[in-house]
């Protein structure tokens, strides 16, 4: 209890000295460390199991794998018909992918003609024809060993992988081939990968997985991954070992290689040539005399490592001052250049401040070439978008600043304007040209954050951005704050949505008001054209649990995803799947055969 009031004191003194903070004061960082010059690997097991030991005797710290956990890209996750398998139709909505050509995975997969469901314990695949609006399952497939699966298409083959229900600390891979017949999953091979989940990529005949791992004292080492394993870049304490897990496909075969980096990655960003592991730390140097006075001086690590040829191999590394929010923060220019942005927290005053950097690769080393620094003091970026020249990044204490930054001329980006709005974004999309979509939280005057905030932003003229229309769901939360893939995109129709979990309070008691996928008319002032949901396919307990709030937290329940190809809107929720027309019009349902249960799932 005595440590908990200790924990709690400190974090009021450091609250109130971050008010209180005199901004007049001038921006003091720490030293950068030293990085090395080059990469290596470990020679052998010996000598990395002795830079284990040597680490353990400098510090007894321990280094809790779950300390970011938050940070993964995990998501939370009738008759048969014989279909053809090919790519999505073009006229369907898209769904947002941070680099185009590079794929990622999601829990629901929709192509022509045929839907795979992730679930908790299970693969649904389904059929499906928007001309007779016809849709059944062709088969479930049972994934008791994976937790709440992802998937990812390779040419024809199908990547599901998750953590092992068995070992927490072990994800499984399952490649399985499409099949134009009654059993279109069948099984083609297994991997195994230790650690916890970074992210996964897919470029043409390349599937990359990154997780990162944890290496103890005494513990028995593979001769392939201590020779496959790279020294630290930085002299630190960190155990944290990063694994890429390279699975590639040639003449229907599949090979399999891993290469290890000694340090952590708290995101990774892929494009078609590079991959960036971008490390986070607040506390990796706290035992340094230089900035022993505070543990909040930060830095951000990248390395870089080229991908063009298939196999993975480093190039460069660098450190910079500050730390990124999420993977959006960083984008390639070109093969020397790449832009980041990131948010520093002084170590006297404790005021955040935001830079944006042009980074440069020389020699194995990347180092910033030009900047934008000190961005919206005593605030933090909440979310970054890049489009062609220019990107677009939001602040957030009191108020919403989107930035505007141009760098066509690498050497002296520039900003552009500065537009302030209630509330921040924490997802941002270009949008029909000349307009930009913002989904995050409303906030008050204080900074008080109360519900989902849809904004849209005319950026046409980037010099002078306006602010066209915002709109507040109350008392509501929605996956898509931290899901881009849960955003629903169409140009065509000009619209967007979001899945949505709305409560209300009565007596003192907080009861769910409604859940679902809400759909915005964004041309017209994001007038609400629709809300999916999938009620009616829940049981009947489920259905009054629901509306008791017994739901834990800001859990949805309903639909989570929505497409829509030509004349139909398909939605997919945990309890079945549903297809509209243009009228929002009911065509067809099927319900998943143990959806009676999926309240179970969450402890009610």
């Amino acid at each position: 209890m005595k440590v908990i009031l200790i924990v709690l004191t400190s974090i009021l003194i450091l609250a109130c000295q971050n008010q209180n903070a005199d901004k007049s004061k001038p921006l003091v960082t720490a030293e950068l460390p030293t990085l090395s010059q080059k990469f290596e690997k470990f020679e052998s097991c010996e000598e990395l199991n002795s830079h284990i030991q040597n680490v353990n005797k400098i510090s007894t710290y321990e280094y809790s794998r779950y300390n970011q956990w938050f940070q993964s890209e995990w998501g939370n996750s009738g008759g048969t018909e014989i279909v053809s398998v090919s790519a999505i139709n073009e006229s369907s909505s898209e769904q947002d992918q941070q680099v185009a050509g590079v794929n990622e995975s999601d829990v629901v997969l929709k192509l022509e003609k045929l839907l795979i469901v992730s679930r908790k314990d299970s693969l649904e695949v389904l059929s499906y024809d928007i001309n007779t609006t016809n849709i059944n399952v062709i088969k479930t497939y049972e994934m008791l060993e994976i937790a709440s699966p992802r998937l990812i298409m390779m040419g024809n083959q199908l990547f599901v992988y998750g953590y092992s229900n068995a070992n927490p600390d072990l994800i499984q891979v399952r490649v399985y081939d499409l099949n134009n017949n009654e059993n279109p999953l069948s099984l083609k091979q297994k991997f195994k990968i230790s650690g916890f989940l970074r992210g996964a990529r897919v470029i043409g005949d390349n599937f990359y997985l990154i997780t990162q791992d944890y290496l103890k004292e005494n513990v028995s080492l593979e001769k392939e991954t201590c020779s496959n394993t790279f020294r630290p870049a930085i002299n630190d304490l960190s155990l944290d070992l990063t694994k890429i897990l390279h699975i590639k496909s040639s003449d229907q075969q599949l090979t399999a290689a891993t290469q290890s980096y000694l340090g952590g990655t708290s995101y990774i960003y892929i494009s078609e040539n590079n991959l960036y592991l971008i490390q986070n730390s607040l506390n990796w140097f706290y035992w340094d005399d230089r900035i022993k006075q505070s543990i909040y001086n930060n830095f951000t690590l990248v390395r870089k490592i080229n991908i063009s040829k298939g196999n993975p191999h480093p190039v460069s590394m660098g450190l910079v001052h500050g730390r990124i929010h999420n993977q959006w923060a960083l984008h390639e220019i070109d093969q020397e250049h790449f832009a980041l942005a990131v948010t520093e927290r002084n170590s006297t005053n404790f005021i955040d401040v935001n830079h944006f950097y042009i980074l440069e690769e020389k020699k194995e080393i990347i180092s910033i070439k030009s900047s934008i620094k000190d961005l919206a003091p005593s605030e933090t970026i909440r979310s970054v978008r890049y489009h062609e020249n220019l990107v677009y990044i939001v602040t957030f204490r009191q108020v919403d600043p989107l930035f505007i930054i141009d760098f066509n001329i690498l050497e002296q980006p520039k900003l552009l304007s500065e537009l302030k709005a209630p509330g921040f974004s924490t997802y941002l999309k270009p949008f029909l040209k000349e307009y930009l979509l913002g989904v995050g939280h409303s906030a008050t005057e204080q900074g008080f954050v109360n519900g989902i905030q849809v904004s849209k932003f005319d950026v046409y003229d980037p010099i002078k951005p306006e602010l066209i229309k915002q709109v507040t769901f109350s008392e509501s939360d929605s996956t898509a704050l931290y899901d881009h893939k849960a955003v629903y995109l169409d140009e065509a129709q000009e619209s967007v949505g979001i899945p949505l979990v709305v409560r209300h309070y009565r007596n003192s008691m907080s009861h769910l008001n409604r859940t679902g996928f809400v759909l915005l008319d964004f041309k017209n002032d994001l007038s609400e054209l629709n809300f999916f949901t999938h009620d009616d396919l829940m049981s009947e307990s489920c259905k009054v649990k629901k509306s008791e709030g017994f739901i834990p937290g800001w859990v949805n329940l309903d639909v989570y995803r929505l497409y829509r190809e030509h004349d139909v809107y398909i939605s997919v929720s945990d309890f079945g799947v549903q297809m509209h027309n243009l009228k929002f019009e009911l065509m067809s349902t099927v319900k998943f055969k143990n959806s009676i249960n999926e309240c179970i799932v969450f402890g009610i």
